[in-house]
């Protein structure tokens, strides 16, 4: 049980932390249907020149402060 509570932990968190990303649980019903409350997501910085309409975007409500949204772009 441990082992597998670890291995959970390192493929969610570790991982992606090491390739530059972040993962974040999306905690409201704003993203549904395509991402209810429980969805993780893992988020890596991009350049602004790369968003798109339609893309999920996940930035700081203010700059500086830990609190992030996730949204798409329309």
């Amino acid at each position: 049980m441990i082992l597998g509570i670890a291995a959970v932990v390192t493929v969610t968190v570790l991982v992606p932390r090491i390739g530059g990303a972040t993962p974040y649980t999306i905690l409201t019903g704003s993203m549904r249907p395509t991402m209810p409350p429980g969805t993780m997501v893992v988020v890596r910085p991009q350049p602004a020149d790369h968003i798109r309409v339609g893309d999920e975007v996940t930035y700081q409500l203010r700059s500086g402060e830990p609190e992030v949204v996730t949204h798409r772009v329309v």
